[in-house]
């Protein structure tokens, strides 16, 4: 799914989200993401976000405030050497699951996205003020990239 500029939009989830809506409306033990996304009863209002291709910031929209679809975040890529933060520090931080809506996700289980991202090396971490977003490459077990909580 592309936005209307041509950018890649992305849903964004909590582990806690999913978790927590697979035991209230499916009760089963590892169902598939789709179960979740399209269950036809009850709707998840996840966050989702299209990163500018030409500037290369993060534009996030709370899904979970529909009565304000306007409410945006943006967040801008910073250099990584100036934050002082190690590894381990990052992956004590909350966990958030991103999918790229391209990809085909119809046999996806939840467990395998906990394990790791099936489609491509990167785990999603958000600090506690939600002003950072750190990406760790999990082939090589480094931070990737850091963006930054941007307030226009």
């Amino acid at each position: 799914m592309r936005d209307h500029d041509g950018s890649i939009v992305f849903d964004v989830y909590t582990k806690e989200e999913l978790q927590d809506f697979n035991r209230k409306y499916l009760n089963q033990e590892n169902p598939k993401l789709e179960d979740i996304v399209f269950h036809e009863d009850y709707e998840l209002f996840n966050d989702y976000f299209w990163k500018c291709d030409r500037c290369q910031s993060v534009y996030l929209w709370d899904g979970k405030d529909p009565s304000n679809p306007n409410k945006c975040r943006v967040y801008s890529m910073t250099d990584i050497s100036k934050r002082s933060i190690t590894l381990d520090q990052v992956k004590q931080l909350e966990e958030i699951l991103i999918i790229n809506l391209n990809d085909n996700t119809d046999d996806l289980y939840v467990s395998d996205l906990f394990l790791r991202n099936p489609f491509r090396p990167y785990k999603y971490y958000v600090s506690d003020d939600h002003n950072y977003v750190y990406i760790v490459n999990t082939d090589m077990d480094t931070i990737d990239r850091i963006y930054k909580y941007r307030e226009d």
